[in-house]
């Protein structure tokens, strides 16, 4: 009591004191030391690519404002995307400057071929059915591999979205110079998905033309295009379908010469028709997994250039190429140690009515052994390939 009146230090000193321990007796009482918390179980699995990889998620792919697997690939690094004129024109890839022949195109594993020129199209390819897009340098590192995979200098994987709902979704959009875009998408719970879509337009389009001679305003003629695309692909166990058919008929404009003169607005048309269907299965049997793939191409092209205004091209031909794929590969695994073997056969012709125009076929076959070590976080991969062609 002296304390508390005698001395306000210590007064305060008390106060605080008794403040402490009535707060230490609260905290205590809150604390329940009988409770237990259960949270349940969570799984992670996880697989890391030894090769160096770049890869566009479905998030992503939905925010793009463009729906073609070309303008998705332009983000990504050490990439060149050739943009050969506005909707009609070709878009090809290449990595690092190594060629578009050099890339492999791959669509859930089966690769995209073209007997005539050895390049895929991008621009015929949509990004609404897509899960993602990936670029390799060289190849992917996983077991099931195709023999076709490890031809590649650099690939790009495409991998279809498995639909988990039932749900219809529709749109149209109109923008200049005459352009017409209507699409829908089907999907039926996570068997079925079916995408199709339709582009018109004029390409007409103004532009500035400076020279020493002359400061003036064109307009763009001959680039039109009319495109339709379906696409279906069904999902059950461990086989996926895939059926694609595409049919376009697009001007190629020329050049822009002196005076503007519209002397070589028809430089050509181009009318392109591509289908083609595929079959995958895939399935694991404890440390055994097996994969096989079989795949039927068919495509015509039609090039005419033959005009009356055209002083030195005159052509007016039709191409036809078909192309048959069979692959299988099996892997096992046994500890860190895994193995695996692919085989593939694929059988290519190409028809012109050019005269003298000699037929043209391809049989081609590959063997791939391939050896996998992971331990620790040591991930070492030893592969060999054998091909014959003739």
């Amino acid at each position: 009591m002296m304390l508390l009146c005698g001395n306000s230090t210590a007064h305060t000193c008390v106060v605080a004191m008794l403040l402490f321990l009535f707060s230490i007796t609260v905290q205590a009482q809150n604390v329940r030391l009988d409770s237990v918390y259960h949270i349940n179980e969570i799984v992670v699995d996880g697989h890391k690519e030894v090769s160096a990889n770049q890869v566009i998620g479905y998030e992503q792919i939905q925010s793009l404002p463009s729906s073609s697997v070309a303008d998705a690939l332009k983000y990504m690094a050490g990439v060149q995307i050739k943009d050969y004129g506005g909707l009609g024109g070709q878009k090809t890839i290449n990595v690092r400057s190594l060629g578009s022949q050099h890339v492999g195109v791959y669509l859930d594993g089966v690769r995209i071929t073209n007997a005539q020129n050895g390049t895929v199209d991008l621009g015929k390819y949509s990004l609404t059915t897509l899960e993602s897009v990936s670029l390799f340098n060289a190849n992917k590192t996983e077991m099931l591999m195709t023999a076709s995979e490890y031809a590649s200098a650099s690939t790009v994987y495409l991998k279809t979205h498995r639909p988990d709902s039932t749900s219809l979704s529709a749109s149209y959009a109109y923008s200049s110079f005459h352009t017409h875009k209507a699409a829908a998408t089907f999907s039926y719970k996570n068997w079925l998905l079916l995408d199709a879509a339709y582009t018109s337009s004029e390409g007409d389009y103004p532009f500035e033309y400076h020279t020493e001679y002359e400061d003036t305003t064109g307009t763009r003629r001959n680039s039109d295009i009319k495109m339709f695309r379906i696409e279906t692909c069904a999902f059950w166990k461990g086989f996926q379908w895939h059926t694609y058919y595409f049919d376009s008929q697009r001007g190629l404009p020329g050049g822009i010469v002196r005076r503007l003169s519209d002397t070589y607005t028809d430089v050509g048309r181009e009318w392109d028709r591509n289908f083609f269907f595929q079959l995958t299965w895939r399935e694991q049997y404890g440390d055994l997994s097996l994969r096989a793939i079989g795949k039927y191409t068919n495509d015509y092209l039609h090039y005419r250039s033959d005009y009356p205004e055209n002083i030195s091209v005159h052509s007016n031909n039709k191409y036809h190429q078909q192309d048959i794929y069979g692959a299988a590969t099996g892997a096992y695994r046994f500890g860190d140690f895994g193995v695996s073997v692919s085989s593939d056969l694929r059988w290519s012709d190409l028809t012109c009515d050019v005269k003298n125009f000699h037929y043209v076929y391809r049989l081609d076959s590959k063997t791939s052994v391939s050896a996998f070590y992971n331990h620790r976080g040591l991930n070492l991969t030893a592969s060999g390939l054998y091909r014959e062609c003739r």
